[in-house]
């Protein structure tokens, strides 16, 4: 039996061609500024796994404020979030409600070039490199996937662990992980 996983993507640089809405320059800013990969998912909207349906959700950037309803996050089983001074307040507004948030950013591993606050500061309980790939990876292990839903903290963090084996970079579990499983047991959206 196949089960579904719902990922919210908060950030343009894997949801959206940016192509087709900037100049061939402006996107070509954005690839050796921001680290832009234009093979990110903007084409797909199903990840499908032996075990699972990965449905992909996002907004609009374009005309938009980029932001979601709470009903679409509440059904989220992972948000991935970039690390702009926007996208983070929207993480902080969201720090109690329980969500799993990792942040996917240039800023991997320290603070926020933007506004110097840790990862976990901002709320976010993963930190992922600036690699579609990693996510890719992490969106089509079931391991990892049926760990997150556990919302088992040792259950994830070994499952991170496995999938790091085979990453570049590996995916991180910041502190605020285990504040945000205790939260879940509490919060609903």
């Amino acid at each position: 039996m196949t089960s579904n996983f719902n990922v919210t993507l908060l950030t343009p640089y894997l949801s959206e061609d940016l192509g087709e809405h900037l100049t061939r320059e402006e996107v070509l800013e954005h690839i050796i500024l921001y680290g832009h990969d234009p093979s990110n998912f903007s084409e797909e909207r199903v990840l499908r796994t032996p075990e699972r349906l990965v449905s992909l959700s996002s907004p609009s950037y374009v005309g938009s404020t980029g932001t979601l309803p709470r009903m679409v996050l509440s059904e989220s089983d992972l948000v991935i979030s970039g690390n702009t001074e926007s996208a983070e307040e929207t993480v902080r507004d969201l720090k109690d409600s329980g969500l799993i948030i990792a942040r996917f950013s240039i800023f991997y591993g320290e603070p926020s070039g933007y506004t110097d606050n840790s990862p976990e500061a901002s709320g976010y309980s993963l930190d992922i490199p600036k690699d579609v790939s990693t996510v890719r990876a992490m969106l089509t292990d079931d391991n990892l996937l049926n760990a997150l839903t556990s919302e088992n903290e040792s259950r994830i963090r070994m499952a991170l662990n496995d999938l790091n084996t085979n990453l570049d970079q590996p995916v991180l579990a910041t502190p605020f992980l285990s504040e945000a499983l205790i939260n879940g047991e509490t919060v609903d959206l």
